[in-house]
């Protein structure tokens, strides 16, 4: 008995001095940023990243989004060191090698959805002085429940204490929630103003942005006291994220094809806004919808097949991952002819085909010889995988008809409320 608890008593003495050491280091890093919210979050971790860059602090920084980034002090990348399955205490090895490297500044975009694990992040791991919260959207209702009310204490999890909270939610409900945590945590919070960005600032980046998330980065530059002109410059040098989708047009098989990633948009407001933005600019081209279902997202398969079956024009329905016997049933239910329902996923004999065999499949289902494919709802399926890497090369695979790209920020919530950059013109390629 007393051998059991003199090492109950060791073990309790030796986790107090890890949590007291990793304290210490922690306190030896000037700037902890922890940014949060629903869409955005990846490219605001990079624009304040290089707003510390141009300060000349030493500064790292993460990304969580389509795929997980370290960005290091000369903004080069790679991806993030994992060893299997993505894991919240990933953040306390990548801290300390920051720190390792003499950060005087880390960026991390908060890893987690359920709101005691973003908690844990923030007060055990991050201890972040300056957290950003986005904006509160509709998204991960099996975890933050289904009103913007229950998500934004969600968020606000991640609200530091003594600090500042800088947001771009323009809902004065929100904000008020928001405003609520932080007086109870004795923190600041600064709401970012969009209309302080110009169109002609805004002009200068050379793929699709928002004001919104210019607006939160240029706060952190007046906290750490770097003028407004070099950190504009800072942003615009700053890379996309890899969860920008290219919209591309080519020639294949004989057919015009045009191809929109919109796998990392994963909420009912931004899909319909982006898409009606995209169909818009490929008026008599037959809509193909790809729902690229993930097991650990069923929330969202009866409210995108809902989508695209009863509020959202389709011609045609793709199938990727799991779920694709529901979404048949959910579509038959809302009266759409199941004859227009390709399923390639998991329940397919065709799950194992590769990237240009999917591809294929699709166009020889369609008459038409002009095809706008519309890629949706998750990133990550075996089938969308493959056919994404081998899309990705279509310089290399296809007869190029004037292949444009433009690079567009998906991780954001309306399409029409931002910019496409100078270096492309959508409209050019069709009319």
């Amino acid at each position: 008995m007393i051998i059991v608890a003199a090492t109950t008593l060791l073990f309790l003495i030796f986790v107090l001095l890890q949590n007291y050491s990793y304290s210490l280091l922690l306190r030896g890093v000037p700037y902890r940023v922890h940014v949060n919210g629903i869409r955005g979050k990846s490219s605001v971790t990079r624009y304040i990243a290089a707003i510390f860059r141009k300060a000349d602090f030493i500064t790292y920084a993460k990304t969580t989004g389509t795929q997980a980034r370290i960005i290091d002090n000369e903004g080069n990348e790679s991806e993030a060191p994992r060893n299997g399955s993505p894991n919240v205490n990933e953040q306390i090895t990548i801290i300390k090698d920051f720190i390792s490297k003499g950060a005087k500044s880390i960026v991390l975009e908060c890893m987690a959805i359920n709101p005691l694990y973003q908690e844990w992040l923030e007060n055990k791991v991050i201890k972040s002085n300056i957290s950003v919260i986005t904006n509160v959207r509709t998204d991960h209702t099996d975890y933050m429940g289904d009103t913007l009310e229950s998500i934004a204490k969600s968020l606000a999890t991640t609200i530091p204490t003594n600090g500042i909270l800088i947001t771009g939610e323009e809902n004065p409900d929100i904000i008020n929630i928001l405003k609520n945590k932080c007086e109870k945590n004795n923190t600041r919070m600064i709401v970012a103003d969009k209309s302080t960005v110009s169109d002609e600032e805004l002009n200068n980046f050379d793929y699709y942005t928002h004001k919104e998330n210019i607006a939160i980065a240029l706060e952190v530059a007046k906290i750490i006291g770097l003028e407004r002109s070099k950190a504009m410059e800072s942003m615009f040098n700053a890379n996309p994220d890899p969860g920008n989708f290219k919209i591309k047009s080519i020639m294949y098989k004989n057919k015009n094809i045009a191809w929109a990633n919109l796998f990392a948009i994963n909420d009912k407001e931004s899909f319909i806004n982006v898409t009606k933005e995209i169909y818009s600019l490929y008026p008599k081209y037959t809509k193909v919808i790809i729902l690229n279902n993930r097991f650990d997202r069923p929330s969202r398969v009866k409210l995108f097949t809902d989508i695209v079956t009863k509020e959202h024009p389709v011609n045609k329905i793709v199938t990727f991952g799991d779920f694709e016997e529901a979404v048949n049933k959910y579509a038959k239910n809302n009266g759409f002819n199941l004859n227009y329902v390709l399923n390639l996923g998991n329940s397919s004999r065709k799950k194992l085909i590769e990237g240009e065999e999917l591809f294929d499949a699709i166009i020889e289902s369609i008459k038409q010889k002009n095809i706008l494919f519309v890629g949706a709802i998750n990133t990550h399926t075996e089938q969308a995988d493959r056919l994404l890497e081998w899309m990705s090369n279509f310089d290399n695979n296809l007869q190029k008809l004037e292949t444009k790209e433009a690079l567009v920020n998906t991780s954001n919530n309306n399409l029409s409320s931002g910019k496409i950059g100078k270096n492309f013109n959508l409209r050019g390629t069709h009319e």
